[in-house]
């Protein structure tokens, strides 16, 4: 039989997969979601004020991923839960919390959890990042250049210092002309936890985009 503590990680990696295929319910929109945006709302203000969270965020910069909701088989009938992934960038933790909605909401907080696994880029988090880039003097060079353009990376994990502690996330430069195979001109790396570039990478030898 699954345990609960397992059974809830397979909730959270089911959350943050469907984050990756672009799912707006677990983005917190949509009818996907189970919940209102007042709802939702509501979640996480008992998630970030929980007496197992309340203390660790007070004072931290950190982000909702995604909020969603799950109907888990419990003995006598089924439980409703509302589950929420969340990045504090101040400790650099990944929390999944999990909140029993059956009688209502927001509920109250059942579990949390600290995640090994890196959440996908949120589009604010991203929208940080190239914003960050974009202040690079090298980029601004670069982006005079016509059909120059930024691109989304991932997450990066096990790299060096200080991406083997903070949240990093990598963003491309790339020149793609109408109907030709792009050219891949820098790959920079940004420390989210710090707000800042922490590495700028040419290729060694130019290097095509398939289209």
């Amino acid at each position: 039989m699954m345990s609960p503590l397992l059974r809830h990680r397979l909730r959270a990696a089911a959350l943050a997969a469907a984050f990756y295929a672009g799912r707006a319910g677990f983005a917190g929109e949509g009818p996907d979601a189970g919940l209102t945006a007042a709802e939702r709302t509501a979640v996480v203000e008992t998630v970030t004020r929980s007496s197992s969270l309340g203390a660790s965020l007070a004072g931290s910069r950190y982000r909702v991923f995604a909020v969603g909701t799950a109907v888990t088989k419990v003995a006598g009938g089924v439980r409703r839960e509302a589950h929420t992934l969340l990045y504090d960038y101040t400790n650099d933790k990944t929390y999944h919390v999990v909140n029993d909605i059956t009688a209502g909401v927001p509920g109250a907080v059942i579990e949390t959890s600290a995640l090994e696994t890196q959440l996908p880029p949120h589009p604010e988090e991203s929208a940080e990042a190239r914003a960050l880039v974009q202040a690079l003097p090298q980029v601004q060079q670069l982006m005079r250049l016509p059909d120059v353009v930024l691109r989304d990376g991932f997450p990066v994990d096990g790299a060096s210092p200080p991406c083997h502690e903070h949240r990093c996330l990598q963003i491309q430069v790339n020149q793609i002309p109408p109907g030709a195979n792009g050219v891949f001109l820098l790959l920079v790396t940004v420390d989210m936890s710090a707000r800042q570039v922490v590495e700028v990478r040419e290729p060694k030898r130019p290097t095509s985009l398939a289209r």
